[in-house]
């Protein structure tokens, strides 16, 4: 699937998060792109969210060259002057003076998540949690390819199973056995 694709997709899925029916949704983003590409081949400005959008034409040094070409109909060959090199139009994005190139960070906090840790994990082992236990987690959290916040998915996880107890090896072992997560 290419990147235009995606970007549709993405669009399409966002309006029907919105309130919008599937078929309206695709009626809406389909129109869009034929509006823009429509205006972008008059040779029209289109603004969009972060900039312009225009068309530019480009002239290029012309060559010519002589090519074989067969007749499919007679099965002749015969050389044709080819002109490569005419002139083409290139769309330019000429980016507002104040647009931001950078996404915006994500604002989910580790500490957070850090502190759901250690309050999940105190309220398991029924006792307050030290370095040395979070440390223990950790490591057998990142024994294998893992991703982030997967711990607390853990624990949340054995919570909900109903782990209780003071020892800290049996939590370690109840995080160790919920790989998959």
């Amino acid at each position: 699937m290419d990147e235009s694709t995606l970007n549709k997709t993405r669009l399409v899925e966002t309006l029907i998060e919105k309130g919008f029916s599937v078929r309206q949704a695709m009626k809406a983003v389909n129109g869009l792109f034929e509006v823009l590409v429509d205006r972008l081949r008059r040779g029209e400005s289109v603004g969009v969210p972060g900039g312009t959008l225009r068309v530019i034409p480009q002239n290029r040094t012309r060559r010519q060259t002589l090519q074989r070409v067969s007749n499919i109909h007679t099965g002749k060959t015969e050389q044709r002057l080819i002109a490569y090199g005419q002139r083409r139009r290139v769309i330019r994005f000429t980016p507002d003076p104040g647009f931001e190139f950078d996404p915006p960070q994500r604002q989910t906090s580790e500490t957070q998540d850090h502190s759901d840790v250690l309050h999940l994990t105190a309220e398991l082992l029924e006792r307050p949690v030290t370095a040395e236990d979070l440390a223990l987690l950790h490591d057998v959290v990142t024994e294998r390819p893992t991703k982030p916040g997967n711990l607390l998915l853990r624990l949340r996880e054995i919570k909900q199973r109903g782990f209780r107890g003071s020892d800290i090896g049996g939590l370690a072992q109840a995080v160790r056995g919920l790989y998959w997560i």
